[in-house]
Order: structure tokens, then C-alpha cells, then sequence
């Protein structure tokens, strides 16, 4: 059986296009089993069943916005240690964030494993120098996985013309696949941030909708 580890810097919590992936894959192979590594932005509060193993990896020097290098740094290398730990033959790497990590254990082990990178977002092109080495980078991970997929088909298309790709490409969009339970959602959370929109709406404010 096929080794699956999914790898994402996320809040795990309310990551819907992560736990739709997870969810749809259970329902279709009820064999389905995950290694599912995160670096949490908040701390976990939801629980997965025995489909699922959580690996998280803890940073010393989280959220202090001038050691970010050796926050980078001690993920890159925890990450990596992890994945050589778990030798997954099936990598699905979630977004730019877990990057470097994945694209280490892609170069010294090339034909270990499948990878599966999965695309969230248009990057800031016009962002800073280090911005923009890191899109180059998420670039090269991009031409050398075996599939990508895009949060769109737009994106997927641009992507596919302006790269040059002849991989495995596919989109899956950010959609509530799943009814979510009253349970889940207080409802007195629900109304509460109901009326924050309610009272910005009356104020002028304007909103974009991000999928």
C-alpha cells in the first residue's frame, strides 16, 4: 500500500480545501490512510481518526517576526528529517509555504517518492527580492512534480502556458464539498460574526470574497 504524507504550514483547524482533500479520498478508498504534517499557525483543536496521523512540527522561534530565518530554517530541517523518517511513497505538498523542505527531498531523492504539489494561490509577482526567488523556486518544484493542482482552471491554464508544463495538471476548487454540522459551528459564533458583517456592511465597508 501506497505511503501518503500530505505536508502544510496551515491553521489545520479551518483549512476546508485540506480536509475536503482528506475527506473525499476516505470516501473513496475506505483503505485510505494519511501521514498529515503541519505547521500550525494555531494551536490544534480538531481531531482526525485513525485514517489520519498528525505529525506536527513545533518552531522555537514562532511568530517573532525578526528570527523568521531560523524559523525557516528549523522547519526546513525538522520537515525534512520527518519525511525521511516516514520514506512516503506519495508526497502532496500544500502550497509555497512548505517549499523548501519538499523541494530538498525532491532534489537528493528524485525517484523515491510521487509528488503532488498543490497550488493555493496567485503569488505577489511584483513582491520583494526574496519574494521573488522563492516564485522561482515554487516554479522549479512546479515543473518537476509527477501531478500539480490548481485552485482554478484559469490558473491552471496560465500556468500551464507560461511554464511550459507537461505534467499531471488538474484544479480543485474551494468549495464547501460537505454540509457543515450545527455542531461544528456554534451558532452564537455564527451570529456574532453575522452582525460584525452586518455592522461594517452599514458603515461602507467594502469586501472581497477570496476563494
Amino acid at each position: 500500500m501506497n505511503r501518503i504524507a500530505f505536508i502544510a504550514k496551515t491553521d489545520i483547524n479551518t483549512d476546508g480545501r485540506i480536509l475536503n482533500q482528506l475527506r473525499i479520498l476516505k470516501e473513496w478508498n475506505k483503505d485510505f490512510v494519511a501521514d498529515l504534517i503541519v505547521f500550525p499557525d494555531k494551536k490544534v483543536t480538531i481531531s482526525f481518526d485513525d485514517s489520519v496521523k498528525l505529525h506536527l512540527i513545533k518552531g522555537n522561534f514562532r511568530h517573532n517576526k525578526f528570527l523568521r530565518i531560523f524559523t525557516v530554517f528549523e522547519f526546513t530541517i525538522n520537515a525534512f528529517r520527518l519525511l525521511k523518517k516516514l520514506k512516503p511513497s506519495i508526497i502532496h505538498a500544500q502550497d509555497s509555504s512548505i517549499l523548501l523542505p519538499v523541494l530538498l527531498f525532491r532534489v537528493l531523492y528524485p525517484k523515491k517518492f510521487w509528488l503532488i504539489y498543490d497550488d493555493h494561490e496567485v503569488p505577489n509577482e511584483n513582491g520583494p527580492f526574496l519574494h521573488k526567488i522563492m516564485n522561482e523556486l515554487e516554479n522549479f518544484l512546479i515543473k518537476n512534480s509527477d501531478a500539480v493542482i490548481m485552485a482554478n482552471k484559469e490558473r491552471m491554464m496560465y500556468l500551464k502556458e507560461k511554464l511550459h508544463l507537461k505534467n499531471n495538471l488538474f484544479y480543485f476548487l474551494n468549495l464547501p464539498y460537505f454540509d457543515v454540522h450545527p455542531s461544528i459551528v456554534p451558532s452564537s459564533v455564527m451570529e456574532s460574526k453575522l452582525y460584525e458583517l452586518e455592522q461594517r456592511k452599514k458603515r461602507g465597508t467594502k469586501f472581497i470574497v477570496h476563494q
